[in-house]
């Protein structure tokens, strides 16, 4: 990707590193380049991404054939090898982190801005990948707007050339006749790495130095078996028959194989092979495949390659922050522009700098590039440390901000803290239940997920506005019923058993719970960001007569517990019991509401004008988890309570879902309710929580069914409380 180009005869081509100019070398690096921006846009290359393993191999060839030669020679210098490499890598990568930063300062949401800036700072110091890496995985969705995720090939090319000459020279000084096996052997080791990774460790695999090393280092061990005579030169015939295999190899697996491929494992072996094929045979230059790879057209993409690599992504990402579904017609659009900006950069920024019109002396080169990395790293500390600048907006950004970054302002609690009773106290005279030692005591507990955190500030004012005091006992994706284990939620069952626990030990007199009930059923939606190794399966839940974790049985689960949770609440020896209330979702929207209106704004374009949930597709969303409701409703009466119904406050009378109120919207993202959301929800909250003075806690409080919808008698009030 960042080697040199076939070492292309120029007016100032040094002696000390020439070579045979391979133009078709040129034309694999088009072939790579543009399988990576296809795959990339979304252009119908499902496997294009293996573009960049073809990179590697021809880093390797061509690095290595650099320095043998002039080990040869004795004439190779570690000072040049690297000034050489600051010369072909960093301008254009500075100016495209350069231009990042800007637009982010620009455009970018100030949490998304700090993002940006830490990926800045680490390419800095190569190690993107290492960044990337710990942050999420190549093929998830949230990485579509991540515009330094590219870098993470260019960070591994880097580490491989701070580590490979001196071993290469190491090497070479104390047993050059065993040069090439050492090389293969570091080789295989590698792939083995990478083998046995790819099914265990699979995004360390992917973006680290040690199990992806195999690929340049398979590219060194051709040039350590070629030399510049016509004795290893395959005849014509072979040399045909190898480039067709090894073209046929690369786009085999370019159409082949999709992310979902166990990648790189094994897999990967035949762009790499089908690459050291194209190579070795156009030793002596083939007609088909050299024909077609030393097209004018090809050659050109090939020599601009770098530039194009490093300017497709970002556009594309760019593109991909202001409209949350692009268009085809837009991705292709966005790609395809690329390629005149990167023939800018190369003729403009690549080749002054190393053909020496600028910066001819070395010193100045070094000079201008510590200085221009300087200004980079400051300023990506500096927006990291600002937490990315919001007051760079105006206030009505500021305000559209607010809704889209909210969390509720609670963070989850352990179980420990549970067991300790340091929990927030909510409504009345909030305080900490620790720290005192005879506090009055919580009637109220809210229980639940990241949903319920986006309630701890609404009932805090209701329950102090009725003169009631509660407690809050949260833990982001954990549902709030006992006896469940969540496979990507450790200690769910036994978070859930000491919240029941404290709610007993309190006599608490209502227990609300609130929860994202569908996603456990369900699995996340395409809006969701999923890290690394996140699947649907970490979200199903089981207890102890489940077969195996699917959605079916994840459901059953969520039925059988929570009619067990009300039957040992309602059995409870301790009085007064609390009553059970379970709070049906809000509305799932199909887009980041928030966010969506954000970029809008910035844009110029309508904020209103963002795709909203209609009551229909609700209801067929929560198809599934409705038995779970009817259940639920069923069961919890027995406590007195019931299931409580707030979603007809977000329809409005043509039955499409209300994102906005007041000038404010109601949703942070698409599942969770913005602080306006929450505050919007005050008035049927309060109502809802006035009336439950009135409703029996025998448990023989009457139920409606309304269209499917389930009701306590305490929750028809709320319908009619818009």
């Amino acid at each position: 990707m960042t080697a040199d180009p076939s070492s292309r005869p120029g007016r100032n081509a040094s002696r000390r590193q020439s070579s045979p100019y391979r133009p078709e070398i040129d034309g694999l690096r088009a072939v790579a380049v543009l399988s990576v921006v296809l795959f990339h846009a979304d252009l119908g290359l499902p496997g294009g991404f293996v573009g960049v393993d073809v990179f590697f191999v021809i880093s390797g060839f061509l690095v290595t054939g650099i320095i043998r030669r002039q080990l040869e020679q004795q004439q190779f210098s570690l000072r040049h090898f690297y000034l050489r490499r600051l010369r072909r890598i960093f301008p254009a990568a500075a100016f495209v982190t350069a231009f990042v930063l800007a637009f982010g300062y620009r455009s970018l949401l100030p949490d998304d801005l700090t993002q940006v800036s830490k990926a800045s700072l680490a390419q800095s110091f190569f190690a993107s990948n290492v960044f990337f890496w710990t942050e999420s995985g190549y093929f998830t969705r949230d990485v579509l707007t991540k515009p330094f995720l590219h870098f993470w090939s260019l960070a591994i090319e880097e580490q491989f050339y701070v580590l490979f000459p001196p071993l290469l020279t190491l090497i070479y000084k104390r047993s050059p006749q065993r040069l090439r096996s050492t090389i293969g052997g570091f080789a295989i080791v590698s792939f083995l790495l990478a083998w046995y990774g790819t099914y265990r460790h699979t995004s360390a695999t992917f973006y680290l130095l040690p199990t992806r090393a195999w690929e340049l280092l398979a590219g060194s061990w051709l040039a350590l078996s070629h030399h510049d005579d016509d004795s290893q030169r395959p005849n014509r015939l072979r040399a045909e028959f190898l480039s067709i295999v090894g073209l046929s190899m690369i786009v085999g697996v370019m159409l082949g194989i999709d992310q979902s491929s166990a990648f790189p494992g094994w897999i990967a072996l035949l762009p790499v092979i089908g690459t050291m094929l194209v190579i070795h045979a156009n030793t002596r230059p083939t007609k088909l495949v050299g024909g077609l790879l030393t097209n004018r057209c090809f050659v050109f993409i090939g020599l601009i390659s770098y530039s194009l690599y490093l300017w497709h992504w970002p556009l594309l990402a760019m593109a991909r922050y202001f409209v949350i579904e692009p268009s085809t017609l837009l991705l292709s659009t966005v790609a395809f522009s690329a390629i005149p900006i990167a023939a800018a950069s190369w003729r403009w920024i690549e080749q002054p700098i190393r053909n020496r019109s600028w910066l001819s002396n070395d010193r100045r080169l070094v000079a201008a590039s510590v200085c221009a990395w300087s200004v980079l790293v400051l300023t990506s500390i500096g927006l990291i440390g600002s937490g990315g600048i919001p007051s760079r907006f105006e206030d009505e950004t500021q305000a559209l901000i607010t809704d889209a970054t909210w969390t509720g302002n609670w963070a989850s609690r352990d179980t420990d803290d549970i067991r300790a009773g340091r929990v927030p106290r909510l409504g009345a005279s909030a305080q900490s239940i620790s720290g005192d030692k005879s506090p009055p005591g919580p009637d109220f507990m809210l229980w639940g997920d990241s949903h319920a955190m986006t309630w701890v500030e609404l009932l805090d004012q209701v329950g102090d506005r009725l003169g009631r005091s509660g407690i809050a006992c949260l833990h982001g994706g954990t549902p709030p019923i006992t006896g469940l284990t969540r496979t990507g939620m450790p200690g769910c069952r036994e978070f859930n058993a000491a919240t029941l626990e404290l709610a007993l030990e309190k006599q608490v007199r209502d227990i609300i719970l609130v929860s994202r009930w569908s996603v456990y059923v369900n699995g996340y939606s395409d809006q969701d960001p999923k890290a690394d190794g996140r699947s649907d399966a970490d979200l199903y839940l089981s207890d102890q007569q489940t077969a195996e974790a699917n959605p079916d049985e994840s459901l059953a689960a969520m039925i059988r517990q929570i009619r067990r949770m009300a039957q040992l609440i309602a059995t409870h020896p301790t009085a007064p019991r609390p009553r059970l209330w379970l709070v049906r979702q809000v509305p799932p929207q199909p887009t980041r509401v928030a966010e969506a209106a954000i970029r809008n704004h910035l844009l110029g374009w309508n904020t209103n004008r963002i795709a909203a949930t209609t009551r229909g597709e609700y209801g067929r969303q929560q198809a599934k988890i409705e038995e779970f409701y009817i259940a639920a409703d069923d069961a919890l009466k027995f406590t007195g309570g019931g299931v409580v119904d707030f979603s007809d406050q977000f329809f409005d009378n043509s039955d499409v879902a209300i994102l906005r109120a007041h000038n404010r919207f109601l949703f942070r993202d698409d599942d969770h309710l913005s602080r306006s959301g929450a505050a919007y929800l005050r008035p049927a909250v309060t109502s809802w929580l006035r009336s439950l003075e009135s409703v029996d806690t025998s448990g023989k409080n009457e139920f409606s069914r309304y269209g499917g919808k389930i009701e306590s008698g305490a929750a028809k009030l709320v319908r009619h409380n818009r």
